[in-house]
């Protein structure tokens, strides 16, 4: 475990130091990051194109273009799986580590405070989950399973 430096009392310790180098968030976090840049990157070359004209670097914007669109719906599925490990997270009951991902989270979506909410979106929002099926008996007890939850 890391703790804050007395240098830097204003950073927080990184996820990989509370979390370790393997944990799925870490994993996330980290592709998320260079998705971004890889965003950043492309757009920044699709600026200078535009600003060396079109007719010089008429090649290079479609290009770039086309890059920009694989890499945005790429940032999108990162994005998506760094939101799913956070609510797996404060489900399994971490999310009160100083993540600011998970600080986020819990900050802007009150309803996903607890591990207990926290699931309940996860079995409405995820595809597998025994509430998207037709199998009532699942069904019932999910449901049962998410009140008691709630209740606690």
């Amino acid at each position: 475990m890391s703790s804050y430096s007395s240098s830097e009392p204003h950073r927080a310790p990184q996820p990989a130091s509370l979390l370790g180098d393997e944990h799925p968030l870490v994993v996330a976090l980290e592709d998320h990051r260079r998705a971004v840049e890889r965003c950043v990157g492309v757009l920044g070359l699709l600026a200078l194109a535009a600003l060396a004209g079109l007719d010089r670097a008429t090649w290079v914007l479609a290009c770039g273009a086309g890059v920009g669109l694989v890499l945005a719906a790429s940032l999108w599925a990162r994005t998506t799986l760094r939101n799913a490990e956070v609510l797996a997270l404060i489900i399994r009951g971490d999310g009160a580590i100083p993540v600011p991902t998970v600080r986020r989270t819990r900050e802007r979506r009150p309803a996903r405070r607890t591990g207990a909410v926290a699931a309940a979106h996860v079995g409405v929002t995820d595809g597998t989950s025994a509430l998207c099926g037709d199998d009532a008996h699942l069904l019932r007890d999910e449901l049962a399973r998410r009140r008691f939850l709630l209740r606690t």
